[in-house]
This record gives structure tokens, sequence and C-alpha cells, in this order.
């Protein structure tokens, strides 16, 4: 007879599996448009060094794309992994979650509860996910990106205050973003600015106050 799994072990194989299928890169060889809104220090370490993997960033990461996932199919249409290129350096890449047309882009984001609220209230899209979805309109050409925020984990009192900021009593909320050119220079400025910190293997200075 077949030894019985135990519980212990049922939670250790979870565990192992979700380290490996969680979807989170601990180093890439490329510079991504989806963290070009964070400090330039900090995204040069992240490209020489890579990025400390705890088990909080595969947990996020893991969850993330299976939400994701999850959205795309309430779409009905098929996910399309399409790289976007920056046409000044290779090395300046992102991957869109959901292109629906050669004009109409789709991001998808999964945030906490307050963040989520607090997306309602500012009726526009975190700065990091602005940042993010410019690169992807000015280099993958597209006229404009509908963002969705969904929440990862609902707050039972504040559910309904929240939904009623809504269109539907569901805890969905898209948000569109047009291409700005301006912020768009900066951040590509940006990104030109680290990648030569790379090749001279100089740390650029923080820009975010916390680095130092």
């Amino acid at each position: 007879m077949a030894r019985r799994l135990s519980a212990a072990s049922l939670q250790r194989r979870l565990g192992e599996a979700l380290l490996g299928q969680s979807g989170h890169d601990e180093r890439r060889d490329y510079l991504g448009m989806s963290g070009i809104g964070d400090c330039s220090r900090e995204l040069y370490f992240r490209y020489t060094e890579g990025q400390e993997a705890d088990g909080r960033l595969h947990w996020y990461s893991w969850m993330g794309y299976t939400i994701e996932a999850a959205i795309i199919d309430l779409t009905e249409r098929t996910k399309r992994d399409i790289e976007v290129v920056a046409g000044f350096d290779e090395r300046f890449r992102g991957h869109v979650d959901l292109a629906l047309s050669q004009r109409d882009l789709v991001e998808i984001k999964s945030v906490t509860w307050s963040k989520f609220s607090r997306i309602t209230l500012a009726q526009q899209a975190e700065p990091r996910h602005q940042a993010q979805v410019q690169m992807y309109l000015r280099h993958g050409g597209w006229e404009r990106c509908l963002v969705i925020y969904t929440p990862r984990d609902v707050d039972y009192k504040e559910y309904y205050e929240v939904v009623a900021r809504l269109s539907v009593p569901l805890p969905f909320f898209v948000v569109e973003v047009r291409p700005d050119t301006a912020l768009a220079d900066s951040l590509d400025a940006k990104a030109r600015a680290i990648l030569a910190a790379i090749d001279q293997g100089q740390p650029p200075q923080c820009d975010c106050g916390w680095c130092d």
C-alpha cells in the first residue's frame, strides 16, 4: 500500500512548486520597462546583481500572474506574448499583458485593497504603472492603454463603500492612459542614463531619496 501523504509533506510540496513556477526572475539580462519608474540606482543594481528573491516576492509574482491569466480569460481573448524593445537599445525591453488591437493595449494590475481604494478615488493610474505604460505606448506603437486594477484581497467592511464608486458592483477599475510625450521623453532619457552607467560600471545617483 502506498504511503499516504502527510499534511506537512503536501505543504512543503506546494511551497517548492510555487518557488519553481512563480514567474519571478531573480536576474534579467535587460532593463525592464515595467520598473522604469523605480529608483535609477536600484535599477542599476537590479540589472548588474539581480534581485534578491524571498518567499514574499515569489508569492506576489505568482498571485499577479494567476490573477492576470484569470482576467484575460474574462476578456475572452487569448494572451499574446508581445515583447516591446526600445529602438535606441535592445537592452531596454518589456512584455505587455494583452493587445486588444493594433491601437489598444491592456495592462493588468493586482494590488492591495488599500491601494485599490486609493486608485478609485484618484481616478488615475499609479505613477509607477503610468511610467511602465508610457514606455509600452512609445516603443510599441499603441494609441492608448486600458489599465485594469483589481484587489488581491477585499476588506469586508469597506467593500460596498468602494464599489459604490464604480460602474459595476465588483472590484474592477479600468483607467485609460494616453501617450504623454514629455513623460515618455524623460523616461527614455532615464533608461539611456542607466544603461550608460551600466556600461561604465558606475552606479547612478539615487533619485528616490531612500537609497542613500
